[in-house]
Parts: structure tokens; sequence; C-alpha cells
């Protein structure tokens, strides 16, 4: 088995707002979580009723309609990630017997469709029409 990389912190936007548009750091998305002990998945549970109550652009939330049929909603979700070895270990910098290792961290966006800025970054985001 392998080494890999484990949720350290996960931050998720979901709305109204194409995520082009934002103007605000992934930490700032309206879910959020840190992760300690870190996890390996993490699932978020957002109701369709609570897209309703935020759209998110310039750093501001205010109120919006209710989600409904043939809506296009957007998703955008960034984590910071830290490595550990093949035994689930954190992976330090500088590595043992140094005692003021760190673990490596990194930040990480899931694959969409869309980048956020493209040939910025590699920040990404899908969406998702509301069916009938």
């Amino acid at each position: 088995d392998e080494g890999g990389w484990e949720l350290l912190e996960t931050h998720l936007y979901v709305g109204y707002t194409n995520p082009e548009e934002l103007t605000s750091a992934p930490g700032q998305f309206p879910y959020c979580a840190e992760h300690d002990p870190a996890v390996f998945t993490f699932t978020y549970i957002i109701l369709m009723d609570e897209i309703k109550s935020y759209e998110l652009k310039g750093g501001k939330k205010w109120v919006v309609t209710d989600v409904a049929s043939g809506d296009v909603i957007y998703i955008a979700a960034h984590a910071e990630i830290g490595e550990v070895d093949e035994f689930g270990n954190p992976v330090l910098d500088p590595p043992p017997p140094a005692e003021d290792g760190e673990q490596i961290e990194e930040t990480a966006w899931a694959e969409g469709e869309n980048e956020i800025r493209s040939g910025k970054n590699w920040a990404m985001y899908f969406s998702f029409t509301v069916p009938e």
C-alpha cells in the first residue's frame, strides 16, 4: 500500500452565482469544516431549501429565491490536504529525527467541468441543473 493525502480542511460552495464571478477565497465558502483528526473522505449534506438562504458574490451573502426545477446550481469544492505514508502517519518536513517537522500540506480542488479563472490557477467547478 502506498501513502497518500488526507483532508485537513474542506471548503464547499453551492449556490446560484457562477464561481467565475466570486471574489471570495475558498475559506469563505458557505460550507467549511476543519478535520482534526484528519479524514480521507467527508460528505456535506445540503438540502435544496438551504441553497436559497445565500448567494455569495464579492464576499457578501444575501437571500435569493427558492430553488426551482430548471435552475442552475454551481458547485466548487476545495481542500487543504496533508501527506501521509503507507501506514497513515503524517509525512514531515524536515523528516525525523528532526523535532520541528511539520506535515507536508497542499491545496486541492475537486475536478470540475470548468476552470474558475482559466489560465490563472487550477480552481475548478461544475454545475447542476435541477431536474423537472
